[in-house]
């Protein structure tokens, strides 16, 4: 049984499942043997607390166990350093290869270690010569304001260059990533997101009922599904956006900090027709969807968002409602589904929120279930054993 080691840059627990989860999980399911190292960082207590007195695998504590079948999951604590940055990268990652030692000292010569975050470049030599390096990129790590200073900025570029240098295989999900990678990778693969059509057609082939958070709002509903950053979430243009429908109601699904919204964005608390619904469990969200009258992906146009192929693309397609996005670059081959605004084009692009004939519907729900997570799996596996 072959063994894929996955240094990710999310929690396996995280409220948005994203490439990591989706893929990891198939994987475990095609007979690999998982071992997922998780990116958050809980303090030593918290740690203590939780394997001691809870035994709950809802809330990773230190060590390496089993979470579900074919998938183990390691989990670090935060050591006491003081906030010194070749510190703070230790913890999050020199930390957890070390925590993971044992395994790799009788690790198999066919083991592939999977690298979903530039970090662990520092820190390669924790990893031996004779496994297969494998540097799935997602995003351009540059473009993360928690990376904007010069120092950030240069130990990125560092670390990635030398995950690059000993990758066998590298993925792309975007174009724009695979045009800056494969200058620096000759093997270089893009293999674009994807999105779980069954779980989102549901909403097509199903009837719910209109969950309690919805049923107060009157008029047509536009949503919105994920992380509400906005570094990502162009909240100026959906202000806008609000101000020129006001019958509208725009709703938006996922987390969000609001005190930080608040103190640049006042408004959006403030307008009626906006509704901050937050977080929705995975298994819920067709329910939520359902009930909309179509959806929306308004990304704010940033060297972030370039690089971006929201997940969400995919996955709001496949329910087959009408999707209106800003023109991100990664998603130009498939515009011809889809209905581009901005600022100037909002009154007249969302005037009919409905489909005049059903061709461009059966369009977007057969390249929906095309572009399914099985789909990005096998593409995957045939670039790795080619």
């Amino acid at each position: 049984m072959k063994t894929i080691v996955c240094l990710s840059s999310q929690g396996w627990n995280s409220d948005l499942w994203t490439n990591k989860q989706h893929i990891m999980s198939r994987f475990a399911k095609k007979g690999y043997r998982i071992l997922y190292v998780n990116k958050e960082i809980r303090s030593f207590f918290e740690c203590c607390y939780y394997s001691m007195f809870k035994k709950s695998k809802e809330f990773p504590y230190f060590g390496v166990y089993d979470l579900t079948e074919g998938v183990s999951f390691a989990n670090s604590y935060s050591l006491l350093f003081k906030k010194k940055p070749d510190k703070q990268r230790f913890n999050a990652y020199g930390f957890k290869l070390k925590l993971i030692q044992p395994f790799f000292d009788q690790c198999d010569d066919d083991t592939i270690v999977w690298i979903y975050h530039p970090g662990y470049g520092e820190f390669l030599d924790l990893i031996p010569k004779k496994c297969r390096i494998i540097y799935d990129c997602v995003d351009d790590y540059k473009t993360f304001p928690e990376f904007s200073s010069p120092l950030d900025q240069e130990w990125i570029n560092t670390s990635e260059q030398a995950i690059l240098n000993r990758s066998d295989v590298v993925f792309a999900t975007s174009k724009p990533l695979y045009d800056r990678l494969t200058s620096v990778h000759h093997n270089t693969h893009y293999v674009h997101n994807v999105g779980d059509y069954d779980h989102f057609n549901q909403v097509v082939t199903r009837v719910y009922p209109k969950p309690k958070s919805l049923q107060r709002l009157r008029g047509p509903m536009i949503g919105f599904f994920g992380a509400l950053s906005d570094f990502k979430v162009d909240f100026n243009l959906l202000i806008k956006m609000a101000h020129t429908f006001p019958d509208y109601q725009w709703v938006l699904m996922g987390p969000f900090d609001q005190s930080a919204l608040e103190k640049r964005y006042l408004e959006l608390f403030q307008l009626s027709n906006i509704h901050f619904l937050g977080k929705i469990a995975y298994l819920e969200l067709p329910s939520y969807l359902y009930h909309m009258n179509a959806l929306m992906i308004p990304y704010c146009l940033n060297e972030h968002t370039m690089h971006v192929f929201p997940i969400k693309f995919f996955e709001a397609l496949a329910t087959g409602k009408r999707l209106f996005i800003t023109n991100l670059p990664a998603l130009k081959d498939y515009y011809d589904v889809v209905d581009l605004f901005d600022e100037y084009t909002i009154k007249s692009v969302f005037a009919n929120l409905t489909y005049e004939d059903d061709t461009r519907l059966q369009n977007q729900l057969q390249l929906a279930k095309k572009f399914s997570w099985e789909y990005r799996v096998e593409h995957l596996l045939a670039a790795v054993f080619s």
